[in-house]
């Protein structure tokens, strides 16, 4: 994507909170369900997204020391 931003192409936020999804693994799909069906995707910023991911993953370690 960084190569195709430096050519000048634009991305709307629900483009590129699709493809972030995409390079995700199915760990990750509750979460994405979750987030495309509480939030629109083209009104929530890269950072607010990655803000709710980091949020996913530390919970995911919390339950894995927990085990």
């Amino acid at each position: 994507m960084n190569h195709l931003l430096s050519l000048g192409k634009t991305f709307e936020d629900d483009e590129l909170n699709i493809k972030i999804f995409n390079c995700l693994t199915r760990t990750w799909d509750p979460r994405i369900t979750a987030i495309k069906e509480s939030k629109d995707l083209a009104s929530m910023s890269m950072e607010d997204l990655f803000g709710k991911l980091l949020a996913y993953e530390h919970e995911l370690i919390q339950q894995s020391h927990a085990e």
